[in-house]
């Protein structure tokens, strides 16, 4: 037994002396960075604790949200979901269980009790004030994954920092407005990332983290839906463009089943959220997606040409009898309409005839000052990252081609979704400079060469060039910095709740 012990300790420390560590300098570089955007981030959104303000939710919904996270963690779970409160909503009450997102609830009250576990004696209604802030943080980091798994790490640093000083995340992120977005805009960066590493890896794994992550999100905040939908309109552009393959199929299928399953498990969804036509979509992409990849693997088997032109033949026919069938759904009402609240974020002309909707100020159609306001002078980035995206559609670009478009269209139709353009535009404006800065980089190091034909018409670049456009991007983004410094001042000076702290 002794020798058997030598042998092993020998072996360890023979390990331990062969061993060399070596430090990869862009790994310091990159996590370094991190950290200070993640400060950054952080110190943007508690600007009202330096202020003399007290520590005060900043809106109704927060209290609302604070309420709910009191009784839950008094209660438990269990009780929660069956409590009706007669004391809001009066005489009937409300069904709290039924009607709340319990994500931003359960997270504070998980929140609250890590503090209590490791001894610190927080109340409540302060973890509340600062979960906004430490979500919103931690999504600048999640976003550099996503970054980097759509383009490289340059992109997703970049984009990182966007975001932290992004005026419209800045809005939903800051301490005390504790609501569903900070945490909603976290799990939908989660979600996609995971989405795009297992249709790049084909990892099971990865697509089952993503279904979880939709999940959670849809259980989180009501945008979930745009979230499905988005991945949804990303497979069926890859199988019109023949770009479909049996990493889509894992990823895909995975991500929505997952994400559906947990879905309906959620007493706010339930079974009947894949009723809907907003819920239907993903599935009905889905089977898409399994048609293709069963015709794909037949394919490889027998010569399908014939089958192929007898299918275009009578494809018309199936699109009229899939449309004729919804149609009868509808009409037996299996399938329920899109709530109004969705149709006139993709309309906005029908917002008129829904007075509910239009008289709460949040639900307007966005200005243009508003929409500058919101994204800053990265928006003039906007166009050159779409051009760079269309000029070489992969999968991934394609992916962050429709978020930053739709996001884009939905930001612009209602106020309140400005925070759904935030990652969008940082992600976008990350791969805009990414993609400027590239050739002046190459120059630089002397990488870039040009073939002697278009060194006849074209001006060599030099280090000065170089130093030029460097100079340019970095005046550009400290301006961008002080903008978002400005909005961080205005946006957390103190509302009328909120009262002067003198000592």
């Amino acid at each position: 037994m002794s020798v058997f012990i030598d042998r092993i300790v020998n072996d360890i420390k023979n390990r331990y002396d062969t061993a060399v560590t070596s430090i990869n300098k862009e790994m310091v570089f990159s996590y370094t960075a991190l950290i200070l955007i993640f400060i950054i981030a952080y110190l943007f959104r508690i600007l009202s604790m330096i202020r003399p303000y007290e520590i005060i939710l900043s809106a109704n919904d927060p209290y609302a949200q604070f309420r709910a996270a009191v009784y839950l963690e008094e209660h438990g779970l269990a009780s929660f979901l069956s409590w009706v409160d007669d004391q809001t909503w009066y005489p009937e009450g409300r069904f709290w269980g039924k009607n709340l997102y319990l994500g931003t609830p359960l997270s504070a009250v998980l929140l609250h009790q890590l503090t209590m576990f490791l001894g610190l004696d927080i109340p409540l209604q302060v973890v509340c004030y600062y979960q906004p802030a430490l979500i919103g943080s931690i999504t600048c980091i999640a976003i550099y994954f996503l970054g980097k798994e759509l383009a490289n790490k340059k992109v997703g640093l970049l984009g990182a920092l966007f975001l932290a000083i992004s005026a419209g995340h800045l809005q939903r992120t800051v301490a005390g407005f504790f609501d569903n977005e900070a945490l909603g805009i976290l799990f939908l960066v989660l979600s996609l990332y995971f989405y795009a590493r297992s249709l790049r890896t084909g990892s099971v794994i990865s697509a089952i983290l993503a279904g979880i992550c939709f999940g959670i999100l849809s259980g989180s905040w009501g945008a979930s839906t745009y979230a499905f939908n988005l991945i949804a309109l990303h497979a069926l552009v890859l199988l019109i463009l023949r770009k479909h393959s049996d990493r889509l199929f894992l990823a895909y299928g995975g991500s929505i089943l997952v994400g559906f399953f947990i879905m309906i498990l959620i007493p706010r969804n339930g079974p009947n959220s894949l009723l809907t036509t907003d819920g239907l979509a993903p599935l009905g992409v889905l089977g898409l997606v399994i048609l293709a990849e069963v015709y794909r693997y037949i394919s490889t088997f027998y010569d399908m040409t014939q089958f192929r032109d007898r299918f275009k033949k009578i494809l018309p026919f199936i699109g009229i009898a899939a449309v004729l069938g919804i149609v009868v759904l509808f009409l037996s009402g299996t399938l329920t309409n899109i709530s109004s609240k969705f149709v006139t974020v993709m309309l906005p002309i029908f917002r008129d005839e829904t007075p509910i909707l239009k008289s709460v100020s949040e639900h307007q159609i966005v200005v243009w000052s508003t929409f500058f306001r919101n994204a800053g002078f990265l928006i003039f980035f906007l166009p050159i990252g779409i051009y760079y995206l269309y000029e070489k559609p992969t999968e991934r670009n394609i992916l962050l081609l429709l978020f930053a478009l739709t996001a884009i269209y939905f930001a612009g139709s209602m106020v309140r979704l400005a925070l759904i353009l935030a990652p969008a535009v940082s992600l976008l404006a990350a791969k805009a400079v990414d993609q400027t800065l590239l050739p002046f980089v190459l120059a630089f190091q002397e990488r870039f060469a040009l073939s002697r034909r278009k060194t006849r018409f074209t001006q060599p670049l030099s280090n000065e060039h170089t130093a030029i456009a460097f100079a340019f991007m970095g005046i550009f983004l400290l301006v961008s910095v002080a903008w978002a410094s400005d909005y961080a001042v205005k946006s957390t000076s103190a509302p009328s709740i909120l009262t002067p702290v003198y000592t």
